[in-house]
């Protein structure tokens, strides 16, 4: 199938979120954020079409770039066109696009459960580069109560500096991108700017959290606490339990997330997170980073 490009435009967008309704059950978070991706420089944001005119559009996605990284992210098909090859066609138009915008290497990460999305890994020669495995708890379903006085590591709160020099410290840290959920960012003190990330470091462990919400096209919004982990399995548990105990009624959140490395996975679980309620396999679900060299 002959696929025609071009960037996106904002009379796409009806087309675009028509597409989105049918992705994760209706729950895609493009229609959100479209409108401000379309106004962002430094990216690319394209649409696949079915007709010369490139008018039907049957597929898109997003390039982002950071530095000699291109991002790639927000690949969705049309339904009826999935496994048929247009998803392999999009990922190749991105990739020769950031070639010939210069960058250095191409990224993008995805769920182990996306079997699909892996197989596009492989074809185009991507390497896994990191991944961090992926917890939850839904706290309308847990009463979540955790003691100040429980505390017995030293922990303070600390800016995007301090975060940089802790996160290089640490032996099982993030090397070249650090993750943020269901994405990655270039380690570097620039990219940690962000007014919606806080940190609390103790000796050996530092956490990410940031408070989210999903907004979801004819749902509620979802209200998330996303909390990033990485280091010492009991200072990180220890700093886990301290950012939610933060929170007088942890119930207003629909979910707290947790993104860990895996020695961190036994001690999480005593503290009552799981394996997302949708996944079949009994390992918990993984953010797994991939790159290509350009």
């Amino acid at each position: 199938m002959k696929i025609y490009f071009r960037e996106l435009l904002r009379e796409d967008i009806s087309a675009i979120k028509e597409i989105s309704k049918e992705i994760w059950e209706g729950e895609d978070y493009i229609p959100t954020v479209i409108e401000k991706w379309l106004e962002e420089k430094d990216c690319y944001n394209y649409g696949g079409f079915s007709d010369e005119k490139k008018k039907d559009l049957i597929g898109f996605g997003r390039v982002k770039f950071y530095d000699e990284i291109a991002w790639l992210e927000g690949g969705r098909v049309k339904k009826p066109l999935q496994r048929k090859g247009v998803g392999r066609q999009l990922m190749g138009h991105a990739i020769e696009y950031a070639k010939k915008f210069g960058a250095r290497f191409a990224q993008y990460d995805t769920s182990s459960e996306n079997k699909g999305s892996l197989a596009l890994a492989e074809f185009f020669g991507f390497k896994e580069k990191d991944r961090m495995h992926f917890l939850e708890i839904i706290p309308e379903n847990k009463n979540i109560e955790f003691s100040y006085a429980n505390y017995n590591i030293n922990y303070r709160k600390i800016g995007p500096q301090e975060a940089l020099s802790a996160y290089r410290k640490l032996d099982d840290g993030p090397k070249d991108e650090l993750n943020n959920g269901w994405s990655y960012i270039p380690l570097n003190e620039k990219y940690l700017q962000n007014k919606d990330f806080n940190w609390y470091k103790s000796p050996n462990a530092i956490i990410l959290f940031e408070e989210k919400v999903w907004k979801i096209i004819e749902k509620e919004d979802i209200e998330e606490l996303k909390l990033v982990v990485y280091g010492n399995e009991k200072e990180a548990s220890q700093l886990i339990k301290y950012v939610i105990s933060v929170y007088p009624d942890t119930k207003t959140f629909d979910q707290i997330s947790l993104y860990c490395r895996s020695n961190v996975i036994e001690s999480a679980k005593k503290l009552g997170f799981h394996n997302p309620e949708y996944q079949e396999e009994p390992s918990p679900e993984q953010v797994i980073l991939f790159q290509k060299i350009l």
